[in-house]
């Protein structure tokens, strides 16, 4: 929008200044250089446009300041403003009947002659000549049409709070180019430099347009003799003060820098391709390069390794009440974020020895599986040690690393026993990508020497679900087959109904006979069949939790 605005206005100020030499349809550069060069030939229509262009904004800051001065005003001032075009238009036609009737010659450039009513309406005829000359050219002139209106809509939405359906733009640009063909009209698509005068003048729905039809009509055979005397100059000062605005400022590029750094190349770069070569190519540019920071962003997703942290704090900085009594019937509750998250570093609590929690960023397919699952793979080694090296050298490959340096680089590092994945923004996963998780399982079970638990947390839709356990995931000799605090609730084919009348944990009653929270009974929801898949990560590190307190035959104990 950028790059239109500023070709918009820079091809109107040479009809501003009056000058006849400069060449608008060459690029934006080309414009302001001539535009300069040719200076000394400004004509008395610089008085018509600058002293236009001054009242035009001298009504739209004069008027909102003017209410806040005077509110009984108010209603005035708004008539005042949405109508400065018009005012502007009339006062100026006005003024240059007066110095340029009776001349054969006049001193400005005006309007002049313009064909009364409809003369071209006629049945259209496809000359098939044009059709081939301009047959290469269709396609890219097809897009640039489609882009400039849908971008518009899509521009002044925003400005206004509303949204557009891409489909019913398109209708109505071939329904208008259709019908106008009978009417001897050029192709039209919607414009920035007509939409924003629109838009100034007030309007606020489509209807508006049928008025615009119906006034240009009525104009067309009744007032086209006062139209001879309409300045260029003032008409110019009408478009650059209704694109002005659309050229985004200093405020926005610097957001725009802080937010995402390579879409400000592609801003800077599209309005530079404007301004030095044309819109149409800004357009092509700016659409490539963002087709190509989207497959970038989704070949390569973020694969983060999650920390836990509580919900009920034991900081000696919190400072309330509840914390002094222990009221949940439940174990503590963590919230699981990106583990080099600095703002809870120092309120992290570590995870059961064994056990990684990692979260997908986005879908997996083909475009980004192997990146996913090489990333899973290389947090794995870095964050747990070698399992398998009980090995004897013989049995040893060539690539794997030997007893010494695993010694040396593990440390501390516990073996591998469980592996959480958040699947909360996986919206797809493709059979490539459920492939190469087959292969990484294998790879981390020999990694650690033992097989490594897979748990599931916040599957989005029935269908990975249903691909997972297809394929293997969702069972294993590990896992528990009854854990009570499972509340997830899932499709009918892959869970269990739970009851009223299960029984809660000892911890529930243990403590809290005579503490009442005022909270109605909790009734779990069906259970799902496959014990690795879970509702949330939380439920699934508390699953883990407890099914290996249950195998070392100890008592599960919240904190």
């Amino acid at each position: 929008m950028t790059g239109s605005a500023i070709t918009i206005a820079l091809g109107q100020w040479p009809k501003l200044f009056g000058m006849q030499e400069v060449d608008t349809h060459q690029p934006p550069y080309s414009i302001f250089i001539q535009f300069f060069a040719n200076l000394p030939s400004t004509t008395l229509d610089a008085a018509f446009g600058l002293l236009g262009l001054t009242v035009l904004y001298a009504i739209r800051f004069g008027a909102p300041w003017f209410t806040k001065k005077f509110p009984r005003f108010g209603r005035s001032m708004f008539y005042l403003g949405i109508m400065r075009a018009a005012i502007v238009m009339i006062f100026g036609t006005l003024l240059s009947y007066v110095i340029c009737a009776n001349k054969s010659e006049t001193p400005i450039s005006l309007v002049e002659t313009i064909p009364v009513g409809f003369d071209s309406m006629a049945v259209p005829s496809l000359n098939l000549t044009v059709i081939s000359k301009a047959g290469s050219s269709l396609p890219s002139i097809v897009i640039v049409l489609l882009l400039e209106h849908i971008t518009v809509a899509k521009s002044f939405g925003k400005v206004y709070g509303y949204t557009i359906r891409a489909d019913q733009e398109i209708l109505a640009i071939g329904i208008s180019n259709v019908v106008g063909a009978f009417f001897g009209a050029y192709p039209a698509t919607g414009a920035f430099s007509r939409t924003a005068v629109m838009a100034r003048s007030g309007s606020k729905t489509p209807l508006a347009g049928i008025f615009s039809s119906a006034i240009v009509a009525l104009a067309l055979y009744v007032l086209t003799p006062a139209f001879y005397y309409v300045p260029d100059a003032i008409l110019a000062a009408v478009v650059v003060h209704a694109v002005s605005d659309l050229i985004s400022g200093p405020a926005y590029v610097k957001e725009l820098w802080k937010q995402s750094f390579s879409e400000f190349l592609v801003f800077v770069g599209s309005v530079l391709i404007a301004c030095f070569v044309s819109v149409e190519d800004s357009i092509y540019a700016a659409i490539a390069c963002s087709l190509m920071i989207m497959l970038i962003r989704l070949a390569r997703p973020s694969v983060k390794t999650l920390a836990r942290y509580p919900l009920e704090s034991n900081h000696p900085s919190s400072n309330y009440e509840a914390s002094r009594i222990k009221l949940s019937l439940t174990p503590q509750r963590f919230v699981y974020v990106d583990d080099s998250e600095p703002t809870f570093f120092h309120l992290a609590e570590p995870l059961p020895s064994g056990v990684l929690v990692i979260r997908f960023a986005g879908p997996m397919l083909y475009p980004n599986a192997a990146y996913v699952t090489e990333k899973l793979l290389q947090i794995v080694k870095d964050r747990t040690c070698n399992g398998a090296s009980e090995q004897s050298e013989e049995e040893q490959l060539w690539c794997q690393e030997t007893k010494e340096i695993i010694s040396a680089k593990d440390g501390e590092l516990p073996v591998l026993e469980t592996l959480v994945l958040d699947m909360g923004a996986v919206s797809q996963i493709d059979s490539t990508a459920l492939q190469l998780l087959v292969k990484t399982r294998q790879l981390i079970d020999r990694y650690a020497g033992r097989d490594v638990e897979w748990h599931f947390a916040s599957v989005q839709t029935h269908k990975i679900h249903a691909d997972l356990v297809a394929i293997g995931f969702g069972r294993s000799k590990t896992c528990a087959t009854d854990r009570s605090d499972e509340t997830t609730q899932v499709d009918s084919d892959s869970f269990e109904e739970g009851t009223a009348s299960d029984k809660p944990r000892d911890s529930m009653t243990k403590d809290h006979t005579s503490i009442s929270i005022g909270q109605q009974p909790a009734y779990p929801l069906p259970r799902y069949l496959y014990p690795c898949f879970h509702w949330d990560v939380d439920t699934a590190v508390h699953s883990v939790s407890e099914n290996w307190q249950a195998r070392l035959g100890v008592a599960y104990e919240p904190k």
